[in-house]
């Protein structure tokens, strides 16, 4: 590389912009709660930043679940804002509904609802475009706050999750939503923690990723016919624009078991959840002038 070359690049590496990070005390419903912030480099936009919220699995935490996605990295490059909340209880879960994995029915439709308040009154956000991104027990917190809240976001991404459990009498399942949502829901039939459909074997046997999608489908009042792509990654069944608001995309691969595609864990599946979740968000969010 010519000297003249390699001195202009050497600048611009050490002038490339790095996302701030910052740990924010948030008490909520008697419990002394947090979130990670992360605001990627920059002036804002005019029509401020999206904001994506993400919700990490059962046993896990804020900082373990930014370090596996590189959450930071991802919010640089795609010009979001990152808000990453901490779960509660002994083992760090979350409330969502048909299953609580708090221990203690955390109000965490409250929480969420106060972190991305709380992140409206600390930087410019372009409120019509906040989404959620879950894996796991995260993810179904993404299905039930997005049935819980109206107006508050315009579409989720759910990894390994689920929207109910048991069989009879026994059976609990999320509510109806308050408004029609677009989700991404993705999931592999490898799973052996959450399992992928009624006929898999896993640690949680619920509604499978199909079920899934097609309760959205239903509430979204869209086409119950999918278009079906397959690409050498994974196979994607998106349903048609019925109100011509929202959509539902069921995302298979067939590797990485439990794991969130794209993650830190070299067993994971190759493409990146947090990239094709961002495509997805991107095509629901309004046309900006």
């Amino acid at each position: 590389m010519p000297i003249a070359a390699s001195a202009v690049l050497t600048l611009l590496l050490l002038g490339a912009g790095r996302p701030t990070s910052t740990t924010v005390p948030l008490p909520h419903g008697g419990l002394n709660r947090n979130y990670i912030l992360v605001q990627p480099s920059g002036e804002s936009p005019q029509a401020g930043r999206p904001l994506v919220v993400f919700l990490h699995g059962f046993t896990s935490s804020a900082q373990a679940f930014e370090r596996y996605l590189g959450i930071s990295a991802k919010a640089e490059q795609h010009g979001f804002v990152a808000a990453i909340p901490n779960g509660s209880g002994t083992s760090s879960g979350w409330n969502a509904g048909f299953i609580d994995l708090t221990g203690r029915k955390s109000d965490d439709v409250g929480f969420l609802t106060k972190v991305i308040d709380d992140v409206e009154s600390k930087t410019k956000i372009d409120k019509d475009r906040i989404f959620l991104f879950g894996h796991s027990n995260g993810a179904m917190m993404a299905h039930r706050f997005a049935a819980a809240t109206e107006g508050r976001i315009r579409a989720f991404s759910a990894v390994a999750g689920t929207i109910g459990i048991g069989k009879g009498a026994a059976r609990q399942e999320l509510a109806a939503p308050k408004q029609p949502v677009s989700a991404l829901i993705l999931h592999s039939p490898t799973d052996k923690v959450v399992a992928y459909d009624e006929q898999s074997e896993a640690l949680l046997k619920g509604d499978g990723a199909l079920t899934a999608a097609k309760f959205w489908v239903k509430h979204n009042q869209c086409s119950s016919v999918s278009v079906d792509v397959k690409t050498d990654q994974y196979s994607e069944k998106r349903f048609i624009l019925g109100n011509r608001i929202t959509e539902v995309v069921m995302v298979s691969y067939p590797v990485g078991g439990h794991d969130v595609p794209g993650s830190t864990n070299p067993g994971s599946a190759k493409f990146n959840a947090i990239d094709l979740s961002w495509k997805f968000f991107q095509e629901r969010s309004p046309k900006k002038p």
